[in-house]
Protein backbone atom coordinates (compact mmCIF):
# COMPACT_ATOMS: atom_id res chain seq x y z
CA UNK A 1 0.00 0.00 0.00
CA UNK A 2 1.44 3.51 -0.73
CA UNK A 3 0.12 6.90 1.29
CA UNK A 4 -0.06 10.40 -0.32
CA UNK A 5 1.26 13.26 1.32
CA UNK A 6 -0.96 15.66 -0.69
CA UNK A 7 -4.25 13.96 -0.78
CA UNK A 8 -3.56 11.56 2.34
CA UNK A 9 -5.59 8.95 0.17
CA UNK A 10 -4.26 5.23 0.88
CA UNK A 11 -4.47 3.29 -2.37
CA UNK A 12 -2.32 -0.43 -3.62
CA UNK A 13 1.10 0.50 -5.48
CA UNK A 14 -0.48 -1.62 -7.87
CA UNK A 15 -2.72 -0.34 -10.44
CA UNK A 16 -5.57 -2.61 -10.63
CA UNK A 17 -6.43 -2.35 -14.87
CA UNK A 18 -10.80 -2.39 -15.31
CA UNK A 19 -9.90 -5.93 -17.12
CA UNK A 20 -8.33 -6.96 -13.68
CA UNK A 21 -11.23 -5.97 -11.66
CA UNK A 22 -14.08 -6.84 -14.44
CA UNK A 23 -14.95 -10.23 -12.96
CA UNK A 24 -15.38 -9.40 -9.48
CA UNK A 25 -18.29 -7.29 -10.15
CA UNK A 26 -19.97 -9.15 -13.21
CA UNK A 27 -22.25 -10.89 -10.80
CA UNK A 28 -21.74 -8.35 -7.97
CA UNK A 29 -23.87 -8.51 -4.87
CA UNK A 30 -25.19 -11.82 -6.22
CA UNK A 31 -25.67 -15.17 -4.16
CA UNK A 32 -22.65 -16.30 -6.48
CA UNK A 33 -20.72 -12.84 -5.65
CA UNK A 34 -21.32 -14.04 -1.56
CA UNK A 35 -20.44 -17.57 -1.74
CA UNK A 36 -17.01 -16.86 -3.71
CA UNK A 37 -16.64 -13.98 -1.16
CA UNK A 38 -17.37 -16.00 1.76
CA UNK A 39 -15.02 -18.86 0.73
CA UNK A 40 -12.06 -16.27 1.33
CA UNK A 41 -14.06 -13.87 3.64
CA UNK A 42 -15.96 -16.62 6.23
CA UNK A 43 -16.95 -13.35 8.45
CA UNK A 44 -18.68 -11.78 5.68
CA UNK A 45 -21.60 -14.68 5.66
CA UNK A 46 -22.83 -12.83 8.99
CA UNK A 47 -24.03 -9.46 6.72
CA UNK A 48 -24.03 -10.81 3.00
CA UNK A 49 -27.72 -10.75 2.48
CA UNK A 50 -27.98 -7.30 4.09
CA UNK A 51 -25.25 -5.30 2.16
CA UNK A 52 -26.79 -3.22 -0.46
CA UNK A 53 -29.99 -5.16 0.37
CA UNK A 54 -31.37 -3.77 3.89
CA UNK A 55 -34.26 -1.35 3.60
CA UNK A 56 -32.92 0.74 6.42
CA UNK A 57 -29.44 1.27 4.37
CA UNK A 58 -31.59 2.14 1.05
CA UNK A 59 -33.73 4.58 2.92
CA UNK A 60 -31.19 6.34 4.76
CA UNK A 61 -28.41 6.68 1.88
CA UNK A 62 -31.35 7.86 -0.64
CA UNK A 63 -32.51 10.44 2.57
CA UNK A 64 -29.15 11.75 2.99
CA UNK A 65 -28.41 12.66 -0.57
CA UNK A 66 -31.79 14.10 -1.44
CA UNK A 67 -30.70 16.01 1.72
CA UNK A 68 -27.58 16.90 0.21
CA UNK A 69 -28.96 17.55 -3.09
CA UNK A 70 -31.77 19.55 -2.17
CA UNK A 71 -28.85 21.93 -0.10
CA UNK A 72 -27.77 22.77 -3.53
CA UNK A 73 -31.51 22.72 -5.83
CA UNK A 74 -30.43 26.05 -7.26
CA UNK A 75 -27.58 25.01 -9.39
CA UNK A 76 -29.59 22.41 -11.47
CA UNK A 77 -31.44 22.60 -14.59
CA UNK A 78 -33.07 19.28 -15.43
CA UNK A 79 -32.12 17.62 -18.31
CA UNK A 80 -30.81 13.47 -18.62
CA UNK A 81 -28.66 12.26 -15.46
CA UNK A 82 -26.33 8.84 -15.90
CA UNK A 83 -25.95 6.74 -11.91
CA UNK A 84 -21.99 5.51 -12.95
CA UNK A 85 -21.97 2.22 -11.48
CA UNK A 86 -25.98 2.36 -10.27
CA UNK A 87 -26.51 -1.61 -10.13
CA UNK A 88 -29.95 -1.94 -9.95
CA UNK A 89 -31.25 1.62 -9.35
CA UNK A 90 -32.29 1.11 -5.70
CA UNK A 91 -30.07 4.17 -4.70
CA UNK A 92 -31.33 6.56 -7.18
CA UNK A 93 -32.49 9.06 -4.60
CA UNK A 94 -36.15 10.88 -5.14
CA UNK A 95 -34.40 14.41 -6.08
CA UNK A 96 -33.94 13.35 -9.62
CA UNK A 97 -36.59 11.51 -10.36
CA UNK A 98 -38.15 14.92 -9.66
CA UNK A 99 -35.18 16.86 -11.55
CA UNK A 100 -34.47 15.06 -14.50
CA UNK A 101 -36.35 13.89 -17.44
CA UNK A 102 -34.29 10.73 -17.87
CA UNK A 103 -31.74 8.65 -16.11
CA UNK A 104 -29.35 6.19 -17.13
CA UNK A 105 -27.29 3.92 -15.49
CA UNK A 106 -24.27 1.74 -16.67
CA UNK A 107 -22.86 -0.65 -14.44
CA UNK A 108 -20.76 -3.66 -15.40
CA UNK A 109 -22.93 -5.99 -13.24
CA UNK A 110 -25.63 -8.12 -15.02
CA UNK A 111 -28.07 -7.09 -12.40
CA UNK A 112 -31.36 -5.59 -13.64
CA UNK A 113 -33.36 -2.91 -12.65
CA UNK A 114 -35.17 -3.77 -9.32
CA UNK A 115 -39.07 -3.89 -9.12
CA UNK A 116 -39.16 -0.93 -7.08
CA UNK A 117 -37.59 1.40 -10.12
CA UNK A 118 -39.77 3.27 -12.46
CA UNK A 119 -38.62 1.75 -15.43
CA UNK A 120 -40.77 4.45 -17.58
CA UNK A 121 -37.68 6.90 -16.39
CA UNK A 122 -34.74 4.57 -15.53
CA UNK A 123 -32.86 2.78 -18.20
CA UNK A 124 -29.38 0.52 -18.17
CA UNK A 125 -27.56 1.15 -20.91
CA UNK A 126 -24.53 -0.73 -22.23
CA UNK A 127 -22.52 2.49 -22.79
CA UNK A 128 -23.32 6.23 -21.90
CA UNK A 129 -23.42 8.97 -24.26
CA UNK A 130 -20.83 11.87 -24.21
CA UNK A 131 -21.24 14.82 -23.23
CA UNK A 132 -25.15 14.14 -23.36
CA UNK A 133 -25.87 14.56 -19.32
CA UNK A 134 -26.34 17.32 -17.24
CA UNK A 135 -25.92 15.49 -14.08
CA UNK A 136 -23.38 12.36 -13.21
CA UNK A 137 -23.65 10.46 -9.83
CA UNK A 138 -20.34 8.40 -8.86
CA UNK A 139 -21.65 6.57 -5.50
CA UNK A 140 -19.54 4.12 -3.22
CA UNK A 141 -17.82 3.53 -6.81
CA UNK A 142 -13.98 5.12 -6.12
CA UNK A 143 -13.12 3.05 -3.64
CA UNK A 144 -13.50 0.36 -5.07
CA UNK A 145 -11.38 1.18 -9.07
CA UNK A 146 -7.23 1.07 -9.73
CA UNK A 147 -7.51 4.88 -10.41
CA UNK A 148 -10.05 7.14 -9.17
CA UNK A 149 -8.78 9.75 -10.35
CA UNK A 150 -8.89 8.46 -14.33
CA UNK A 151 -12.20 7.32 -13.47
CA UNK A 152 -13.18 10.66 -12.89
CA UNK A 153 -11.57 12.94 -15.62
CA UNK A 154 -13.13 10.06 -17.96
CA UNK A 155 -17.00 10.54 -16.42
CA UNK A 156 -16.50 14.15 -17.50
CA UNK A 157 -16.59 13.34 -20.79
CA UNK A 158 -20.07 12.00 -20.78
CA UNK A 159 -21.30 15.66 -18.92
CA UNK A 160 -21.99 18.69 -21.04
CA UNK A 161 -20.43 21.97 -20.54
CA UNK A 162 -21.69 23.33 -16.83
CA UNK A 163 -23.05 19.94 -15.85
CA UNK A 164 -23.06 18.57 -12.36
CA UNK A 165 -20.86 15.51 -10.82
CA UNK A 166 -22.15 13.98 -7.19
CA UNK A 167 -19.24 11.60 -6.18
CA UNK A 168 -19.85 9.95 -2.47
CA UNK A 169 -17.11 7.77 -1.40
CA UNK A 170 -17.01 5.87 2.54
CA UNK A 171 -14.32 7.79 4.66
CA UNK A 172 -12.28 5.17 5.82
CA UNK A 173 -8.96 6.73 6.16
CA UNK A 174 -7.88 7.14 9.75
CA UNK A 175 -6.10 9.63 11.49
CA UNK A 176 -4.43 6.59 12.91
CA UNK A 177 -3.56 4.90 9.44
CA UNK A 178 -2.20 8.48 8.17
CA UNK A 179 0.19 8.50 11.35
CA UNK A 180 1.50 4.78 10.78
CA UNK A 181 2.07 5.53 6.86
CA UNK A 182 3.66 8.98 7.91
CA UNK A 183 5.89 7.44 10.52
CA UNK A 184 6.40 4.29 8.46
CA UNK A 185 4.79 1.96 10.62
CA UNK A 186 4.21 -0.74 8.84
CA UNK A 187 3.08 -3.60 11.03
CA UNK A 188 -0.73 -2.85 11.57
CA UNK A 189 -2.19 -4.60 8.53
CA UNK A 190 -4.44 -2.96 6.18
CA UNK A 191 -7.03 -5.65 4.96
CA UNK A 192 -7.51 -5.01 1.07
CA UNK A 193 -11.48 -6.55 0.52
CA UNK A 194 -13.58 -5.16 -2.16
CA UNK A 195 -12.71 -1.46 -1.16
CA UNK A 196 -9.25 -0.80 -2.76
CA UNK A 197 -8.85 2.54 -2.29
CA UNK A 198 -9.23 4.63 1.53
CA UNK A 199 -9.68 8.00 1.59
CA UNK A 200 -10.74 11.30 3.86
CA UNK A 201 -12.56 14.38 2.88
CA UNK A 202 -8.99 15.89 2.06
CA UNK A 203 -8.37 13.10 -0.60
CA UNK A 204 -11.37 13.40 -2.72
CA UNK A 205 -11.39 17.37 -2.51
CA UNK A 206 -7.89 16.94 -3.93
CA UNK A 207 -8.61 14.61 -6.46
CA UNK A 208 -11.16 17.41 -7.74
CA UNK A 209 -9.03 20.20 -7.46
CA UNK A 210 -6.13 18.53 -9.86
CA UNK A 211 -8.54 17.33 -12.93
CA UNK A 212 -8.59 20.94 -15.13
CA UNK A 213 -11.92 22.17 -16.11
CA UNK A 214 -13.76 20.61 -12.76
CA UNK A 215 -14.79 23.05 -9.49
CA UNK A 216 -15.70 21.57 -6.22
CA UNK A 217 -19.45 23.44 -5.44
CA UNK A 218 -20.09 21.74 -2.25
CA UNK A 219 -19.03 19.31 0.09
CA UNK A 220 -19.97 17.27 3.96
CA UNK A 221 -19.65 14.68 5.70
CA UNK A 222 -22.10 12.47 7.90
CA UNK A 223 -22.72 9.04 9.56
CA UNK A 224 -25.51 6.88 7.97
CA UNK A 225 -26.86 4.22 9.72
CA UNK A 226 -27.08 1.13 7.33
CA UNK A 227 -28.53 -1.48 9.24
CA UNK A 228 -25.71 -3.92 9.48
CA UNK A 229 -22.84 -0.96 10.10
CA UNK A 230 -23.06 2.82 10.26
CA UNK A 231 -20.84 4.40 7.80
CA UNK A 232 -18.92 7.74 7.48
CA UNK A 233 -19.66 8.82 4.18
CA UNK A 234 -17.83 12.10 2.35
CA UNK A 235 -20.19 13.89 -0.35
CA UNK A 236 -18.92 16.21 -2.78
CA UNK A 237 -20.61 17.93 -5.66
CA UNK A 238 -18.37 19.71 -8.64
CA UNK A 239 -19.38 21.26 -12.28
CA UNK A 240 -17.52 21.14 -15.12
CA UNK A 241 -16.35 24.17 -16.33
CA UNK A 242 -18.00 25.30 -19.51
Amino acid sequence: MQACGSCHAITPCHEYSFQDLLGLYRDYRSETYNKDRIYVEPDYARIAKNVGNDPIEINNRNTAVDRFLSKNASHFAGGAMVDYGGSDGRFIPSFAYGQFESIDIYDVSKAPLHSSVDARKVKKIAEPRLEAYSFLTCMHVLEHVGNPRSLVAETMRLLAPGGLIYIEVPLELTQSMREDFAQRIMDAPIIIHEHLNKFDCTSIRSLVKSIAGLELVDDAEDIVEHGWVNGLNGRFLARKIK
